[in-house]
């Protein structure tokens, strides 16, 4: 089972190439409505630079169909489209780069999400966890990290390397897999999460299965939830829910404050029936 799970992560970092990046918001996109009369012009830029001026007439699975005023109806490959705004209104631009630092991450459980490629984040969790991200493409990061418990040796603290791969199955629908590699006092252990979550960077819900690939024991699900409510706040939760009757589940919930280029996340993790009650939990995140 171990060799076989390696072998899919595997086949999953091989193939990034063949998955295409898309983070166009799709669903705040207007298209024509001839019983309300709605036909808003859109600039659309292709990656090879090429634009393009229409309304937009229906999306499917692999191609979205405009109506040009030069060319009729076009149907263009969505995987190569770098972004779609509104024509002649800047300030109404759709964002199509992500808004929000953090997406990659809730509380504790993993996000569909990774990072862009070249982006570079530094997070500090509590007071002695301290990681890395960086976007080697738009469908795989890299992330990892220490602790710095005090009282401790360096040489027996916990290590950790997470390499992530996602991808775009639709429109509004991201899948990943994350590979969680720990090491401490020179024993190690991995855990393999498989995700998808639904909607958008900053507004979605996640579901996946979580599994260990060094031990036999029961694996759990993973859930998370991240809801943007304003430019500068957003409401978190998730959590894991083991499958094992004897494992207490794991669950996260709190608020995440946006900046520009960093965000700060305050919430509490709790073992429900434990009866140790609620733990703060803070993550900062920065966007070098």
């Amino acid at each position: 089972m171990y060799k076989f799970l390696l072998t899919l992560l595997l086949t999953f970092i091989f193939t990034i190439p063949t998955f295409s990046q898309n983070k166009i918001d799709w669903t705040n996109l207007k298209f024509k409505n001839d019983s309300t009369g709605q036909n808003v012009e859109y600039k659309i830029t292709i990656e090879d630079g090429t634009t393009i001026y229409g309304i937009l007439q229906r999306l499917t699975s692999e191609q979205l169909f405009i109506e040009t005023n030069e060319l009729g109806i076009l149907a263009l490959d969505i995987d190569r489209i770098k972004s779609i705004n509104p024509r002649d209104s800047e300030s109404n631009e759709i964002e199509t780069d992500r808004p929000m630092v953090g997406v990659n991450h809730y509380l504790i459980a993993p996000s569909p999400y990774s990072l862009e490629q070249d982006e570079f984040n530094l997070q500090f969790s509590e007071i002695f966890l301290f990681s890395s991200w960086y976007g080697i493409s738009d469908n795989f990061t890299l992330g990892g990290g220490f602790t710095l418990i005090p009282a401790i040796d360096f040489s027996d603290q916990l290590f950790y390397l997470i390499p992530k791969v996602s991808f775009d199955l639709s429109p509004g629908i991201r899948a990943s897999a994350q590979l969680t590699h720990l090491i401490a006092e020179g024993e190690s252990t991995s855990l393999l999460s498989i995700t998808t979550g639904f909607g958008k960077p900053d507004s979605h819900f996640s579901i996946g299965y979580t599994t260990s690939l060094s031990d036999n024991v029961g694996g759990a699900i993973n859930s998370g939830i991240v809801l943007r409510a304003t430019k500068k706040l957003g409401f978190l939760f998730d959590g894991y829910f083991f499958t094992d009757e004897s494992d207490e589940n794991l669950i996260g919930f709190g608020l995440r404050f946006i900046g520009r280029s960093s965000s700060f996340d305050f919430g509490f993790l709790s073992v429900p029936g434990s009866g140790v009650g609620s733990v703060p939990w803070i993550n900062y995140t920065i966007r070098l």
